[in-house]
Order: C-alpha cells, then sequence, then structure tokens
C-alpha cells in the first residue's frame, strides 16, 4: 500500500523546504514538474546502514546549475566520506530503503544531519 512520501528540497541558496507528496503521486511525473526536466537519482549511505537517502535533481543539473554546496555536503555526511562530484540546482532528499530498493521518507536521524548542517549561500561551498 502506497503512502505518503515526506522529504526536504534543499536549493542553491541554501533555503530548506519540507515536502509532502501524496500517496499515488507517480514521482517521475512530480519531479519533472518541480524540476522543470526530467529527474536523475542518486542512492547514498553506508554498507552498515539499511537505509540511506534518495537525492533528486535535473537530469542535466551538473552542466546547467550552480553548485548546491548544503545538499553536496548532506550526502557526504550520509555516505560517511566525499563525493567525486557535486550535486548542482534544487536537491530533493528521500530517505531510500536498501533492502527493497525503494524511496521512504526520510528518517528523523536524516533529517537531523541535515539540520546540523550550516547553510550556504550563493552555491559556493565546499564538500564537507
Amino acid at each position: 500500500m502506497a503512502t505518503e512520501l515526506h522529504g526536504v528540497r534543499v536549493d542553491v541558496d541554501g533555503t530548506r523546504t519540507d515536502i509532502t507528496i501524496p500517496a499515488g503521486t507517480r514521482l517521475s511525473d512530480y519531479f519533472r514538474e518541480q524540476l522543470g526536466g526530467w529527474p536523475e537519482y542518486g542512492h547514498y549511505g553506508t554498507a552498515a546502514d539499511p537505509t540511506g537517502i534518495t537525492a533528486v535533481v535535473h537530469e542535466t543539473s551538473a552542466r546547467d546549475m550552480p553548485v548546491n554546496g548544503a545538499a553536496t555536503t548532506f550526502a557526504c555526511q550520509i555516505r560517511s566520506g566525499q563525493l567525486d562530484y557535486y550535486l548542482h540546482g534544487p536537491v530533493f532528499f528521500f530517505g531510500f530503503d536498501r533492502a527493497c530498493g525503494a524511496t521512504v521518507s526520510l528518517t528523523g536521524e536524516q533529517r537531523a544531519v541535515l539540520g546540523r548542517l550550516p547553510v550556504y549561500s550563493k552555491g559556493g561551498a565546499g564538500r564537507g
């Protein structure tokens, strides 16, 4: 049975907005509307943690949009290590259940990690 999804949108300027996607919504349609193009999904986490995160960006964000320092730092924190690239443009974060390969709501701990990160202005921040 489908349930609503709870996540956070992180904009390049550091603005963080809680997101709720109603049950039954086609995620690809929702993200296409929100991002203005096709979504690309990335999953981050550690082997020891069964729940990672799903990051959703515009598919061409790396060449068309500024770096999103807060979003990149959050993915690094959840992954427990650096990425070889930056996340660009607005990024939507949700949880990821590795056992079933499904996007789920962010956990309280994941939200707490995101909440502790500094807000970067103008998208110009290094990875953390």
